[in-house]
């Protein structure tokens, strides 16, 4: 069974240059004469192999000191034949598509998709006790892979010139959380006494959540193409990946270049694929604490008051976001956005 039929044709409209309406009869429908008129034709592979994936994974874990536990597991998938969408006429460098009598886009639906993922991750937990837990867990991994059926295939006639990162492929994650009750109050090391001392000093717990991981990889543009569907990549001399940028972002409006952007230039020359790669192209990642403190008082053994103070961002941190890769912009190379800044919140929970 298949989601789409075998065969279907897209017809679209796109009048908005023109600054006008769309205005036409139910009979001129299908006329590609008419202002912003164009027509694609999309089929299925009659010859599609089923999906599969293949996962595997071994861990081991030990128990260590008290209420101690460590964990290392290695963890993989390949997935097979999966659905990606190309072109099957993309533009030629003489301006034409190799069908002479058809001038739109014919777009295959393939199940020709392939990617592996393997990952090596560590977790130590520290079970709740004595008014203490702790969870961090980090993952080194890496998916490579051609392009998922949400994305064209930037060479539809070579797809393995395709493989590249997965899509948000993230190669370090690291995450810690914990809860620690306050050694203040009753039957705790400070400021053991009952009465007001506790009720203002005792009970108080802090969290924190800490959460650490490497951008995603994407893909250089152009403003040229190959057609409907078909986007072309950039020309590269060397190496455009550079950590050494990385530093000092933000610090006196600095925000680029991420990149060596003078190793990458624009396509001029129609019908031509760049030779840049897919998918290859680091991002910047996130480092963030979130930190809370909370206490509850309870009253008569069935009514409770909680106060929470949560400091999203605590440190207010720039992770910055929205990397330009299109080789023919103005802020190629540079960062444009950042995650939300530092964020307090207070609240006061009643139960009964």
């Amino acid at each position: 069974m298949v989601d789409t039929p075998e065969y279907y044709s897209v017809q679209n409209y796109n009048n908005s240059a023109a600054g006008q309406p769309l205005n036409f009869k139910l009979d001129q429908l299908f006329s590609l004469s008419l202002p912003g008129a164009g027509q694609s034709v999309s089929f299925i592979n009659a010859n599609n192999k089923t999906p599969l994936v293949y996962e595997y994974s071994l861990s081991l874990q030990r128990n260590f000191l008290k209420n101690w536990l460590a964990e290392v597991s290695y963890m993989g998938s390949a997935s097979r034949h999966y659905e990606t969408r190309i072109v099957i006429n993309p533009l030629r460098p003489d301006g034409t598509t190799g069908y002479t009598n058809y001038q739109g886009a014919i777009q295959e639906n393939l199940n020709a998709g392939s990617s592996n993922y393997n990952a090596l991750a560590a977790r130590v937990e520290k079970r709740y006790a004595s008014g203490f837990s702790l969870l961090g867990s980090y993952t080194w991994s890496k998916c490579l892979g051609t392009p998922w059926q949400d994305q064209f295939a930037w060479h539809p006639l070579n797809l393995s010139a395709d493989y590249g990162h997965c899509t948000y492929d993230q190669n370090q994650r690291l995450s810690v959380n914990s809860v620690y009750e306050l050694p203040f109050g009753r039957n705790k090391p400070f400021l053991n006494r009952g009465g007001v001392t506790n009720v203002v000093a005792g009970g108080w717990q802090a969290s924190a959540i800490a959460t650490f991981y490497t951008g995603p990889w994407v893909t250089l543009g152009s403003n040229q193409n190959l057609g409907a569907f078909v986007n072309t990549l950039p020309e590269v001399t060397g190496p455009v990946n550079n950590s050494s940028l990385h530093g000092g972002l933000g610090k006196n409006g600095r925000l680029g270049p991420y990149f060596n952007t003078q190793n990458v230039h624009p396509i001029t020359t129609l019908g031509v694929q760049g030779n840049a790669g897919v998918s290859d192209i680091m991002t910047p990642g996130s480092a963030t604490w979130d930190l809370s403190l909370f206490k509850t008082w309870m009253f008569a053994d069935r009514y409770g008051a909680t106060f929470r103070s949560d400091f999203f961002n605590a440190f207010n941190r720039a992770n910055f976001t929205g990397l330009d890769t299109g080789v023919n912009d103005s802020n190629f190379g540079n960062l444009t956005g950042a995650n939300a800044a530092r964020e307090i919140q207070f609240s006061l929970r009643l139960a009964f």
